[in-house]
């Protein structure tokens, strides 16, 4: 078994695994199940994952790329990120199926194609907190330099491998995590140390679950 192959058991668990939706965790906890001397094969090479690893590259993103590989060769489709199990280490987690010919079922007795008006200018006179200029840069800079490169912390989506530098970059936003901008007082200085690099699906679960 290499660094960039896996042994028979990801195939077989793939296959394994049943019909339907299935998370990156449900396929680690299958693999390592049915498998336990690869697995402990595929650790010793990649690192162990989950909750309280201490570091970003484990076996379980190896696992996650390898599936993404999958997807874009058409042998599996990715669905949505839903909640992770505790031990998984991140709040979500990727979903996969793989029937890659399944569309998204319509809805029962709705059949109208409705219209919407849109597109009309509205003026609209508004006071908001204002965010540092060049802070997010800045941050994502900081975090190249420290990390070699750029991913989402909470989930370890790291989009310049899936779609290169020039655009991944972009997948990567910038979260006040120490105090929401809407809430800072006049003149509040803040440090990159307040600041997390989240993907765009994971910066607004997070805003979504604050406003709980």
């Amino acid at each position: 078994m290499s660094e960039t192959t896996f042994g028979e058991g990801f195939d077989t668990t793939l296959k394994s695994l049943p019909s339907g939706s299935f998370s990156t965790a449900d396929f680690v906890t299958e693999y390592r199940k049915s498998f336990p001397d690869e697995w402990l094969q595929l650790e010793k090479l990649f690192g162990v994952g989950g909750k309280g690893a201490g570091q970003h590259h484990t076996v379980f993103t190896r696992v996650a790329h390898h599936l993404s590989k999958l997807a874009k060769g058409g042998n599996l489709q990715k669905l949505d990120y839903r909640s992770a199990p505790d031990w998984w280490g991140n709040g979500v987690v990727q979903f996969w199926t793989r029937d890659v010919d399944s569309q998204v079922p319509a809805v029962p007795g709705d059949d109208i194609d409705y219209e919407f008006r849109e597109g009309s200018v509205l003026l609209k006179t508004h006071l908001r907190k204002e965010r540092a200029r060049g802070l997010s840069k800045k941050k994502k800079l900081a975090f190249r330099v420290e990390h070699g490169r750029l991913f989402c912390e909470r989930c370890q989506l790291d989009p310049e491998t899936e779609f290169g530098e020039e655009f991944g970059s972009a997948v990567i936003e910038v979260h006040h995590a120490a105090i929401a901008v809407g809430k800072m007082s006049e003149g509040h200085r803040t440090k990159l140390s307040d600041l997390q690099c989240l993907c765009a699906n994971c910066h607004r679960l997070t805003h979504a679950e604050l406003s709980v």
